[in-house]
């Protein structure tokens, strides 16, 4: 499905219905949105967590210990949190099939994930205040580093 959005960008629903491809001037940019993903602005706090919950992958996983089954319990979030249904389903949909070496432009895949990374980083940007005049560093391995 496809429909005009402004003059010079147009969306396309994935087939999964949970984000859109935005292609601006015929350059996708992938949104994911609160919408596309089944929660709207007028669900209650309670139904957006008892959502997010219901979308954590392994939360009902149990495990033998030495003292009999137990229920798994992650307690390091700061390091990283638990997957998520809902971005994996994104990142399988709508990453992984371009996803290339940002080391290059020489290639559509290329040139794709390297936009990804440098809209992802404007974004991080954005939401921690930075403006114009503010850098942001990645640091660590993999995609990051290449960056």
């Amino acid at each position: 499905m496809l429909r005009e959005t402004t003059r010079s960008s147009k969306v396309m629903n994935s087939k999964s219905s949970r984000a859109s491809t935005v292609l601006e001037n015929n350059s996708p940019k992938t949104v994911l949105t609160t919408t596309n993903i089944g929660v709207t602005r007028s669900n209650s706090t309670e139904k957006k967590l008892a959502w997010l919950r219901s979308q954590i992958i392994g939360d009902d996983v149990e495990f033998d210990s030495p003292f009999g089954k137990r229920r798994l319990t992650y307690a390091d979030h700061t390091a990283s949190g638990r997957s998520l249904l809902y971005i994996e389903n994104f990142i399988i949909n709508n990453v992984l099939p371009f996803y290339g070496n940002t080391h290059t432009s020489d290639s559509y895949v290329g040139h794709r994930t390297t936009k990804m990374l440098h809209e992802a980083a404007e974004y991080i940007k954005k939401c921690l205040g930075g403006g114009r005049q503010d850098a942001i560093m990645f640091c660590g391995s993999g995609l990051h580093r290449s960056y």
